[in-house]
């Protein structure tokens, strides 16, 4: 993983898969259900230092298909999200220097922008800010990742790539984490929520979502009922 920020206080699993270099994730689902997707992450090969945290779980995996595993055989999950770069968001007002272009500097060698984005693919920056010193708005934070990809981009002989439509998913959906100085970049494996799974062509409204309901009967031991179609559609397609 890309990783400029360590924890002196990680178990030995996590310190073990940092130093061999493995990749890193981050699987988001609703509160409550962050030990119901620690405990599938388990189960899903080439995953290795699973830990619940809040509203998620994180693993490590020396596979680089290790995401797409998890985003087809997680059923509680609602993303899944593959770290491309953490670092601290360093300052110095003295010279002028400020969170936003370490926002900028770490964004360009987060990636081989040119391999993550290929030609002809479209790119989106969804940012979240959180008790930062010095950068308190997300369309700042996701303006400077823009641009930062762009340039890096464009240094590749690369023209600058199209804007999603509206309505349309990014061929590649970025996350970033800006939380107290601390920025996170990842590359959202899942696209859109994982709930989104299933034989269904358009969706309704409901009380409960498929990844909130099959976390919902996971804690409940109905390991059967927890697919991704919806609460007991796997039974009846079946028949």
């Amino acid at each position: 993983g890309g990783d400029d920020v360590a924890d002196g206080g990680e178990d030995a699993a996590v310190a073990a898969a940092r130093a061999q270099g493995h990749h890193e994730y981050f699987v988001t689902c609703h509160l409550g259900l962050e030990e119901v997707v620690a405990a599938e992450l388990r189960a899903v090969p080439g995953v290795s230092a699973v830990t619940a945290g809040h509203a998620g779980a994180s693993f490590w995996s020396e596979l680089p298909v290790a995401g797409y595993h998890a985003c087809l055989r997680l059923r509680a999950a609602t993303r899944v999200l593959k770290l491309l770069r953490r670092t601290v968001l360093a300052t110095d007002p003295g010279v002028g220097y400020r969170s936003g272009d370490t926002l900028y500097a770490a964004t360009r060698m987060a990636a081989p922008w040119e391999d993550v984005i290929p030609d002809g693919l479209t790119f989106a920056v969804e940012s979240r800010v959180w008790s930062c010193s010095d950068l308190t708005s997300t369309q700042l934070a996701s303006t400077r990742i823009k641009d930062a990809i762009c340039d890096a981009l464009k240094d590749a002989g690369r023209g600058k790539p199209r804007r999603p439509d509206r309505g349309e998913t990014a061929g590649v959906p970025l996350y970033a984490s800006l939380f107290h100085d601390t920025f996170a970049l990842y590359r959202d494996l899942s696209g859109q929520s994982l709930h989104r799974r299933g034989y269904r062509d358009a969706m309704h409204k409901a009380p409960l979502n498929e990844s909130a309901a099959a976390g919902v009967l996971l804690m409940a031991g109905w390991q059967d009922m927890a697919g991704p179609e919806g609460l007991g559609n796997d039974a009846v397609l079946a028949d």
